[in-house]
């Protein structure tokens, strides 16, 4: 059995999506989202790989996600450190601006008082093609579709009946 050596798994071995993530939402009171600015603090490693500065500039078309958000603004600063370099990653930018996105949804809607998924259904691009703020053109998009099946597959309507029901008891468990 062969094991590398640390050093050999230094040299030849890659890391992806560590990113620290600043994600501001600029909305209505009815929940239309009209702008997002991003700041990232990216990860680089000790030298640079293939993509390691590109993967998160790739992420950076993709921060408005599937929402017709016209206000965009994108900062990134890149820190060299002692790991092991970051490089493209199976999505190459996509998970992190993915997950940041719809984490700042989740958290708009709680400030708004909104179902996280009506918020999400009034702000999906409705029109194709559609070029976005930062720059991207979105050529086709079946987003509620998706977003029904998704719902579908994880059971939200009982989910959103156990979390009412848990918040009108006594029950210690909660929510968890």
């Amino acid at each position: 059995k062969w094991t590398e050596t640390r050093s050999e798994g230094y040299l030849s071995t890659i890391h992806g999506r560590d990113q620290y993530q600043e994600i501001e939402l600029a909305a209505t009171a009815e929940g239309k989202i009209t702008a997002v600015r991003v700041r990232l603090t990216v990860n680089m490693g000790a030298y640079l790989q293939l993509v390691t500065a590109g993967t998160p500039l790739l992420g950076a078309w993709l921060f408005g996600g599937c929402y017709d958000i016209q206000g965009y603004s994108f900062e990134c600063t890149g820190v060299f450190t002692h790991t092991t370099p970051t490089d493209a990653y199976r999505g190459a930018g996509r998970p992190e601006a993915t997950y940041a996105i719809e984490h700042a949804v989740d958290a708009l809607a709680r400030k708004l008082g909104m179902d996280p998924v009506e918020l999400r259904r009034l702000n999906f691009i409705r029109e194709f093609p559609n070029t976005i703020a930062a720059g991207l053109t979105i050529d086709t998009g079946d987003y509620d579709a998706s977003l029904d099946r998704a719902l579908e597959h994880a059971g939200y309507e009982a989910l959103r009946a156990e979390q009412a029901e848990r918040r009108a008891s006594d029950n210690p468990k909660r929510l968890g």
